[in-house]
């Protein structure tokens, strides 16, 4: 497996993941009219203008195999939440056949030593509450809860819950051990 900073070209294909999760992650957490619409289209149309352009201190790596995408991460400065985390993952997506592999936690670990190089101390993550499964993940990796939130999903409050890492190499060493 190979963890590469994504291009252009990887857009149609990280739209297509990010979907796929959506669909798989979170039917039953949120409503499924966002779920069955032209979700891939829509992604790949976000995606196509933020790798073409890519905002400064904004990351996004690939884990690619034999030229299949297996995950995606994307991270950069915080966008809100609580003080002492300056950085934030946007995203972080497996394939449904490698969740559980490593492959996360490999992406991971590559974001927070990238956004270390930025600069960053802290880093956030938030996670709809009722995604156990990544809010577990979370947890193996050393975060701790350090905010929620309420955030209209499709005009449906939802409760999301923020991790936290206030030592950013913290969750580098973490990811690197394989502590999960």
């Amino acid at each position: 497996m190979m963890i590469l900073t994504a291009t252009p070209e990887d857009a149609e294909a990280i739209a297509r993941l990010h979907a796929d999760s959506w669909r798989d992650t979170y039917r039953g957490m949120v409503p499924d009219r966002l779920l069955d619409g032209p979700m891939a289209e829509e992604r790949l149309s976000q995606w196509r203008t933020v790798l073409t352009a890519l905002p400064s201190g904004r990351v996004v790596l690939c884990a690619h195999e034999a030229d299949v995408l297996l995950g995606f991460v994307s991270g950069g400065p915080r966008r809100g939440g609580p003080t002492g985390y300056d950085a934030e993952i946007y995203a972080l997506y497996v394939a449904r056949d490698h969740r559980g592999t490593g492959v996360g936690r490999r992406l991971l670990g590559h974001m927070a030593e990238r956004l270390a190089l930025f600069g960053h101390d802290g880093l956030l993550a938030w996670v709809l509450a009722a995604n156990l499964g990544a809010r577990r993940f979370y947890q193996r990796l050393g975060a701790i809860e350090v905010a929620e939130k309420e955030e209209a999903v499709g005009g449906t409050p939802l409760i999301e819950i923020g991790y936290g890492w206030a030592e950013i190499r913290d969750l580098a060493e973490a990811a690197e051990e394989g502590r999960y």
